[in-house]
Formats: structure tokens, sequence, C-alpha cells
């Protein structure tokens, strides 16, 4: 109870943590190349996806994913579903895809979140995704957007979690030490592990039971 005593602000995860993806990336994607004048089986898109995700997961060093990195995985994608001029469209198809995105809350999420900004607590998002923009979007999807303080998005910071970095960065412009925070999150590796590491609390919950 101590620890908690001196704690300022609380961090959360969004993905998995506060929300969920209602949509499937793939379904949406392929509408919006039907849109764009291109019929492709569900399918095919899945398997191009599939190939791609495993270039990514090969070749990413220490790039961060963000909006250039997802022009160019969706570029990568049309390219082995054979559309012409992949770059070109990649263009387009990367800013639509996150606006098609749904996400939900999870039951609980935003009575916990009453709860801890009527206790006087500082809430802020650290969350691995392409930017800010498409964080907030998110947000406004699952009905999150109003409880925060601050919201910090990798693909915008260039750095990702489990990076101490990223957590050092939020603390800094919250103006207080990281031991004044607490981070919540559903990946034991990229949230618990980050947020210990970086020198304040981690707490891991589990929404798969």
């Amino acid at each position: 109870m101590e620890e908690f005593q001196q704690v300022k602000v609380v961090s959360f995860d969004f993905g998995g943590t506060l929300a969920y993806e209602t949509t499937d990336n793939s379904i949406v994607f392929q509408q919006i190349l039907q849109k764009l004048g291109y019929k492709i089986e569900v399918d095919n898109i899945k398997e191009a996806m599939k190939i791609v995700r495993g270039w990514w997961k090969r070749e990413k060093g220490e790039r961060v994913w963000n909006e250039d990195a997802m022009k160019e995985f969706h570029e990568r994608a049309m390219s082995k579903l054979g559309i012409p001029n992949p770059e070109k469209l990649a263009e387009e198809t990367s800013k639509i895809l996150p606006q098609k995105l749904d996400f939900k809350a999870y039951d609980d999420a935003k009575q916990t979140l009453k709860n801890l900004k009527r206790t006087g607590y500082s809430l802020i998002i650290i969350s691995n995704v392409s930017s800010r923009r498409n964080l907030e979007t998110y947000m406004e999807k699952a009905g999150l957007n109003g409880y925060f303080n601050a919201l910090f998005a990798s693909g915008s910071m260039g750095v990702e979690k489990p990076n101490p970095q990223i957590f050092h960065r939020a603390a800094k412009e919250m103006n207080v030490p990281c031991q004044a925070m607490v981070h919540i999150g559903d990946s034991y590796e990229i949230d618990y592990l980050g947020a210990e590491n970086a020198g304040m609390m981690g707490i891991l919950i589990d929404r798969k039971g």
C-alpha cells in the first residue's frame, strides 16, 4: 500500500487492456480494395498479410511500427496480390484503414477510469500504435476520449515498449519521477517488464481469462 501512496500517474496500454478490436483487418482491407476497383478474395488477402507479417518480424530490427511502416506493409501486401502500382495505392489504403477499424471498450474500463479520475490520479496511455492520430481515432471508436491527460503513441515517438525510453519520456512529460507512475497492460514482456525495467510499478491484466 505504501507504494501506491506515492503514485500520481496511472498509465494504461490501449489494445487488449482498455479496448479490443471488433473488426477483421483482412475484411476491412478487402472492402477498401473493392472500393478502389480491385476484387480480391479475403483468403488471398489473409495469406498475403501473413507473408508480409513474417517479413516485418524478420526484418524489423530497430524499426518502429509507424505510419510509414504501415504504408510499406500495405505496399508489400498488394504487390503479393498482383495489384498494379502498389506504392501509389498504399498511400491511400494506409490512411483509410485506421478510420475503418472499430474498437469496443471492455465492460469495466470506463468505470475504472472514472473512479481513478475521481480519486485524483492523472491518467495517460502508452501504446505501441502507428501514430497518435490513429490512437485518438481508435479511442474515439471505443468511447474512451476525455479520460486522459496525455497520450503517448510509439509510432509518433520513435520508440516502442518495452524500451524504457518511452516510459521515461512519458514520466518526464508528466513531470513526475518513474516511481510515481504505475503502468497497466496485458503483455508480460511489453507492459509489465517494460514498466518495471523503467523503474515504475508494472501491473499485468489478464483479459483472456
